[in-house]
């Protein structure tokens, strides 16, 4: 059992291994980002909130800059072991945010079809709150 844990202030995920009760970097600054191979820097931002997939992986949600700059990254572990260290592993912007004044919060993947989720827009300009459906053709 793994305990996954986002720090806004730090820009880090945490791994808890709730058996051997041992603490590791899951992701921050320093993963690879996968669209241009070197570290992701200072495009991660306040992790706030996480999600798991149908398939185990996991996506972690921005909370900053008022729709500028927020998104929703997916971290490609691809064997598994809690970490971003292997080859091919790393982040990947999987959505972003253009609502002026809002935040994401609350991404939650359909669990019977994995090409579906959604997601809560919060605080934006206009007022309306809203959740939005993202469907992968």
């Amino acid at each position: 059992e793994y305990l996954y844990v986002a720090t806004t202030t730090t820009n880090e995920v945490y791994r808890l291994d709730l058996a051997s009760q041992m603490i590791s970097v899951f992701a921050n600054r320093q993963t690879i980002n996968l669209a241009t191979g070197a570290q992701v820097g200072s495009a991660l931002a306040s992790p706030d909130n996480l999600a798991i997939d149908k398939d185990g992986y996991i996506y972690i949600v921005e909370d900053r800059n008022g729709g500028v700059d927020n998104d929703i990254w997916f971290a490609r572990d691809l064997n598994f072991d809690g970490d971003l260290l292997d080859a091919g592993e790393g982040l990947t912007r999987w959505a972003s945010n253009g609502t002026p004044g809002s935040e994401f919060t609350g991404l939650y993947f359909d669990p019977t079809n994995k090409r579906r989720a959604w997601v809560n827009i919060q605080h934006p300009d206009s007022g309306n709150d809203r959740t939005m459906e993202i469907v992968i053709p």
